[in-house]
């Protein structure tokens, strides 16, 4: 009842991922492992394993050796976006999710509002960027004209950048 990895016709105790049957599987310790949801190094690429198989659909995050990643399309990624996983946006920056980031990323055509590597869709603050200061509400970047207190002070906002000069 258990699959085992056979090279040259001994039992071969890796941890690896073997093709077999047209789909690939995750061999650890020489045996398939149909539980496992990881990350897999081979041939050069790091590939999302789930079930025990690759997963070439999701577009997801797969936590390994205690860090979280990107994945999609069957392989590690290494992107700059947003990435939805368990009911929650997370920013991901060089692949892995940046739990530190408090920052603006573009995705899907917004500029949506991280705080704390998260999406925050309750503030009404002021977000530095690229050297800009703007206006984000509701978890987005806002092109409005204004006033926004921040940090004991108000700002005046004009087209969701503040305005120094008014």
């Amino acid at each position: 009842g258990m699959w085992f990895h056979v090279k040259d016709g001994k039992k071969v105790n890796d941890t690896t991922l073997v093709k077999y049957g047209g789909y690939w599987f995750y061999v650890k310790d020489g045996q398939v492992d149909f539980s496992a949801t990881t990350l897999c190094y081979y041939g050069g690429y790091w590939f999302y394993v789930k079930n025990g198989e690759v997963d070439w659909t999701s577009n997801t995050l797969c936590k390994w050796n205690g860090m979280w990643f990107h994945v999609k399309d069957g392989k590690k990624v290494n992107d700059t976006t947003l990435v939805k996983y368990g009911g929650y946006w997370f920013y991901v920056k060089d692949g892995q999710v940046d739990f530190k980031a408090t920052t603006l990323c573009y995705y899907g055509g917004y500029w949506f509002y991280v705080k704390n590597g998260e999406v925050d869709w309750t503030s009404n603050t002021l977000c530095k960027w690229n050297g800009m200061w703007f206006h984000v509400k509701d978890g987005k970047k806002v092109n409005d004209t204004t006033l926004v207190y921040y940090g004991g002070y108000w700002f005046y906002v004009k087209n969701g950048q503040v305005d120094f000069d008014y």
